[in-house]
This record gives C-alpha cells, structure tokens and sequence, in this order.
C-alpha cells in the first residue's frame, strides 16, 4: 500500500473541501466516508473524525455524508 489516511489527513480533508466549497459559495455537498478501508478506522472511526472535523467549522452550507453499503 502507498498511501494510508490518518486522523489528521481524514480531518484535513474534511477541512479542505469545506473551504472550497465556502470560496464557491456551494449550497452543499456530499462526502463519502473518508479513510474507512485505507485508514484502517473502519466505517464507524472514520465516521466519528470526520464529524469531529465538522464540528469544528462553521459554514452556511449543507453537508451530507453518504455511506456507500457493496451489493444492497
């Protein structure tokens, strides 16, 4: 493997795509779960980062997070 996530990269990314999406003047946008397979924090911890993340910022935009379920 060539890249693993960590709590900092999950929480960054979140943080990132949050400022862009405030420069753009976006009304929301979606996030996948970020780090869950390659993190090795599984669904839930990676849930919980990126959540924390969240609750750090404060944006005028919708942000939902989607959980992607293979095979339903």
């Amino acid at each position: 493997m060539l890249w693993q996530a960590s709590k900092q990269s999950i929480g960054g990314s979140v943080v990132s795509a949050m400022a862009l999406v405030e420069q753009q003047h976006f009304a929301s946008v979606a996030f996948p779960i970020i780090g869950a397979a390659t993190g090795g924090f599984g669904e839930e911890g990676a849930l919980a980062i990126m959540l924390e993340a969240f609750d750090s910022l404060e944006s005028k935009s919708k942000a939902v997070i989607v959980r992607y379920r293979h095979g339903v």
